[in-house]
């Protein structure tokens, strides 16, 4: 038995004896809680009252309330699971088992094993979140499957990236190359922020310019020690202090990146940057859907060669302005042009000087007459 107290020394958990109640006296705390939790044995039983002190507030009810309810000698249930916090302020999560025993001098006391379990928790969490992650992902593919307009898919996209990252700032902003900036196309913003639709420049200085010209994430850490890029004003007093941005393609050139920004500093993980890349792909594989059914709606509905609306294109918004005009009382005018000696042009100089005309000729009537006009090619 005189190995006893090194047997307990060696075992990976807290193991003690204490009195009933949330305040009762520790006999016996075994060396490991320094470890643990950072407290001393001594400090435990000089402080009954320190335990119940560091329970994690969401759990301190159900314990109290579970161990009050205990008073059968003997009762070994399930273990306990509950988050208490560190002497660093760190939460460590316990597996507490613990059973009432009668000692020689008649009285109930607690002996038991508390078990940090903390990695496993984590691992858990982790699991769930990223789990929760790829149902998002899948999630946005099927609305963009159905057909969801890129603004909703693009607003559907910052939430799920906040939601899911516990960031407090994202964006989906859209690169224009000529204006060498960006523009913000969908945003999210915690509580309290406001990021505002405008504008914030691109290039090798911007953290979300490097990332379209290297095409890979680009992670901000910490904002206050960040050398490589210039904060953008637009988050310029916002509170931010890490970032994450990665690209979203398309078609010929990049559109630009989906971007989040936190508060406070953090380390993005490779699980982050996969999350935040799986819904920009999303973003770009319905960008580039959509510009191809785009594409096909404008060749099906104009003249290949001068770009103007066809025939379909003109019956169809004629029918409309005949009902319009039916219901307000008032009068629509068609006016049919034709290209004098036009026939001559193509049997003298050829088919080929014929389409350049008609090709010179559409921007010509386009800018004689209202935006709210058509001007068609009808055969």
């Amino acid at each position: 038995m005189r190995d006893f107290p090194k047997l307990l020394e060696r075992i990976p958990a807290i193991v003690y004896i204490a009195d009933l109640g949330p305040d009762g006296p520790w006999h016996y705390v075994s060396p490991q809680v320094q470890a643990i939790l950072g407290f001393s044995p001594a400090e435990l039983r000089a402080d009954p009252a320190l335990w119940r002190s560091r329970l994690h507030p969401d759990d301190r009810d159900r314990v109290l309330i579970e161990e009050s309810d205990t008073d059968e000698e003997g009762m070994d249930g399930p273990p306990t699971e509950y988050r208490i916090f560190h002497r660093d302020g760190s939460i460590v999560w316990l597996a507490d088992q613990a059973m009432l025993v009668r000692d020689g001098d008649g009285l109930m006391r607690w002996h038991g094993v508390m078990s940090d379990i903390t990695a496993r928790k984590q691992a858990e969490a982790e699991a769930e979140r990223r789990a929760a992650q790829q149902s998002a992902v899948a999630q946005l593919g099927e609305h963009a499957l159905e057909g969801a307009s890129t603004s909703d898919l693009m607003h559907e996209a910052v939430q799920a990236a906040a939601l899911l990252l516990g960031v407090d700032l994202v964006c989906v902003a859209e690169l224009l190359a000529d204006e060498d900036s960006f523009a913000i196309r969908a945003d999210f913003c915690a509580p309290g922020m406001t990021l505002g639709k405008g504008r914030f420049p691109a290039g090798v200085a911007s953290q979300a310019g490097y990332t379209v010209l290297t095409g890979k994430p680009v992670v901000v850490s910490d904002w206050r020690r960040e050398k490589r890029f210039s904060m953008s004003p637009l988050i310029q007093g916002m509170g931010i202090r890490s970032g994450l941005t990665v690209m979203i393609e398309g078609r010929s050139e990049p559109f630009g990146v989906l971007a989040v920004q936190s508060q406070s500093t953090r380390i993005y993980g490779p699980g982050d940057i996969d999350y935040l890349q799986s819904l920009a792909n999303v973003l770009a594989d319905a960008l580039e859907r959509h510009a191809i059914e785009d594409g096909i709606r404008h060749r099906a509905l104009h003249d290949p060669l001068s770009g103007l609306p066809n025939r379909v294109l003109f019956l169809d918004r004629l029918e409309h302005a005949l009902a319009r005009v039916g219901r307000r009382g008032s009068m629509a005018a068609i006016l049919f042009l034709d290209l004098d000696h036009f026939k001559l042009v193509n049997d003298s100089l050829g088919h080929h000087v014929g389409d350049e005309l008609l090709t010179a000729t559409a921007p010509r009537l386009r800018q004689a007459v209202r935006t709210t006009d058509t001007v068609a090619r009808f055969g």
